[in-house]
């Protein structure tokens, strides 16, 4: 659980965001904001970009990963898509604060910690599954997937949330998560029947 120092930091950065662009935020504006001296800052968080990864998994990753131990062993066509529309829960729970970072004077920082989100998801989901002799080509696939899917969330962002998670949880079930179950699970013949009669 957060400390309420910790959590004083991610509510100054998620302030900060609206009045400056993230690449022109400081260490010492988030201290000043959040009343704390700048050494108590490092107790928590290493840089600035540090903080917005927490903030990050706190709103999107955490949420999506505490439903793994629900779908333990179970078919990625039954488990993929309600984790997808958590993910997408979680950045539409917090519309102003993403809509801010979609912008292009912030999109940079917040793609790349987005995408870093994901992968880590990913990986946690695939956690102790044998990839066989692929271990590149199943590390490829996820890179892949993960860009295709921060550049489609972000689109999504800046159309102002047309669809509904649900709805980007369909879609991008669709395109993306067949490939990385075949290639997380090469041993899996039916899963690559199953992808190509797609």
């Amino acid at each position: 659980m957060a400390s309420n120092v910790e959590e004083s930091i991610k509510a100054a950065f998620r302030e900060l965001v609206f009045e400056t662009p993230i690449e022109k935020i400081t260490v010492s504006h988030i201290c000043e904001r959040a009343g704390i001296a700048r050494k108590t800052f490092y107790v928590y968080f290493g840089t600035r970009d540090d903080v917005l990864k927490a903030i990050i998994k706190e709103d999107i990753c955490d949420p999506t990963e505490n439903l793994f131990p629900l779908f333990s062993g179970s078919n990625p066509e039954i488990s993929s898509p309600f984790l997808l529309e958590r993910f997408y829960q979680g950045i539409y729970a917090h519309q102003d604060f993403y809509t801010k970072l979609a912008e292009r004077s912030h999109s940079h920082t917040f793609v790349s910690m987005l995408q870093r989100c994901m992968y880590e998801l990913n990986e946690a989901l695939f956690a102790g599954r044998n990839v066989g002799t692929m271990p590149d080509k199943y590390r490829y696939a996820t890179r892949f997937v993960v860009a295709g899917q921060a550049s489609i969330t972000l689109q999504w962002i800046r159309d102002g949330f047309r669809l509904t998670p649900a709805k980007m949880a369909s879609y991008f079930y669709e395109w993306g998560m067949p490939a990385i179950w075949v290639v997380g699970n090469p041993e899996n013949a039916s899963a690559t029947v199953e992808y190509s009669l797609k």
